[in-house]
């Protein structure tokens, strides 16, 4: 049994962030992301945009990848859900030994609905993670948008995603 009078533990501050534009050639989109994260291009069509090691929190660094992959259609609905469903399944497979997927949904990005999903689960190290996986085809060009963070800042780093969501932007052509 707890005592009545243990403490109660201090709350964490939000963290806050400032944003700034990025340009990824290869995946052919500008969007907002956190100022002063780091970014790798060395992947064809990819974008990874990572938090500084110096910002770690609960031995989880935030990575945000950013996709575009040509197809030979248009992808519908359906499609896109099936394609989530997938990536998630990677996931759990190459990354985690407990996992907990939620149902898919539908949300507008890039002016088109794309579909998304959120997960938890338990690196192979134990470290607790979130995610959210989201996908939009437009112009038989299959775009994605992925985060991996700390559990215990969700809400922080969902917010990051949104306001990298809300503000991608087609039309940087890859060359």
């Amino acid at each position: 049994l707890d005592p009545i009078d243990m403490p109660t533990p201090t709350p964490r501050p939000q963290l806050s962030f400032n944003y700034v534009s990025y340009t990824s050639y290869g995946v052919g989109v500008t969007f907002e992301g956190p100022a002063g994260w780091q970014v790798d291009e060395s992947q064809n069509q990819m974008m990874i945009l990572s938090e500084p090691a110096a910002q770690i929190k609960e031995g989880q660094q935030c990575i945000v990848t950013l996709s575009a992959e040509p197809v030979s259609n248009n992808y519908s609905q359906s499609d896109l859900k099936s394609h989530v469903k997938q990536r998630l399944d990677t996931i759990y497979t190459s990354e985690m030994s407990d996992y907990s997927p939620s149902l898919t949904a539908e949300r507008y990005m890039m002016g088109q609905k794309a579909v998304y999903a959120n997960y938890t689960g338990t690196l192979v190290d134990g470290t607790q993670v979130g995610g959210r996986i989201m996908y939009v085809c437009i112009d038989k060009v299959l775009y994605g948008l992925e985060i991996i963070f700390p559990q215990g800042y969700k809400e922080d780093y969902l917010g990051v995603f949104g306001q990298i969501r809300k503000t991608m932007k087609a039309g940087t052509a890859a060359n």
